[in-house]
Parts: structure tokens; sequence; C-alpha cells
């Protein structure tokens, strides 16, 4: 598994899916934060529905916030993708909020660094300085270097 994180952390995501693919035949029963990597990665390489159909499994209770705000945020990038805007806007909001609730500082920045994404390209420049500070400031208190540009 770690070699998996680190191909996920590098962007590595068809090596990370090919990986992640193999332990998972081997492992069934990944806990879902390993399974939403998954998806993440699956959404970002392009396969949606591949990602929807793990993403969905999770938004409910009794999965906690952090697991909840990763599959609305998974959601809301497939629907960004899918150039569905409404649908992404309602679904990044309510990732962000899950985010907020499950007060994991990580979840958080990473919900506020897609967040920016979706406002660069739906928003007009200033919306975008205006969340601006937020993701910085989430960026830090997690102390991820990729999400405090």
């Amino acid at each position: 598994i770690e070699n998996a994180d680190y191909l996920f952390r590098r962007g590595e995501f068809l090596k990370f899916i090919a990986l992640a693919n193999s332990l998972a035949a081997r492992a069934p029963k990944a806990d879902a934060r390993q399974r939403l990597k998954l998806a993440n990665a699956l959404v970002l390489a392009g396969d949606l529905p591949a990602a929807v159909e793990v993403a969905r499994r999770y938004t409910e209770p009794p999965n906690d916030a952090y697991v909840r705000s990763y599959a609305e945020c998974i959601l809301a990038i497939t629907a960004w993708r899918r150039g569905d805007v409404a649908s992404a806007a309602k679904l990044f909001s309510s990732a962000l909020r899950l985010a907020a609730e499950s007060k994991e500082p990580e979840r958080v920045a990473w919900t506020y660094l897609h967040l920016l994404r979706f406002y660069i390209d739906f928003h007009p420049a200033d919306a975008v300085l205006s969340i601006l500070p937020d993701v910085r400031k989430a960026g830090l208190l997690a102390g991820i270097p990729q999400a405090t540009a």
C-alpha cells in the first residue's frame, strides 16, 4: 500500500490504478479511504463511470464525514468533467461542509483545492480571489506542499 500511496502522490494515476486493482483482488475488503483514493485516481485519469460507481457507495452514513466528503468531492469532480456545473457546485458545497465537519485538515485542504480549480473554470476572477485565502490557509494547516502554492 505504501508504494500505491507514493504513486498517487506523484500523480502516476494509471500505475496507481493498476496497482490498486491488483491489491484489491488480493484484499477485497480494502477500507473506504483506499477505495476512494482509487476512485479519485479514476476520475483524474478520465474513467468517470468507474469513479462514480465507487464513490456513490460512500456518500451516506454510517460512513464518517471524512469518507462522505471524499466521495462527494469525487462526484463533484465527475459532474464538473461532464459539464454539469450546477451539480458540481452543489456537490462541492456538500463536500466542503463534510470536510469541515470531519475536522481533518488534509481533507479540508484537498476539497478546497479542487473547489479552487472548479472556480477558475466557471467563476469570475473576483469569486476566485475571494476563496483563495481560505484555500491557502487550509493548505498551510494541513501541511501539504502540493496544496499551498
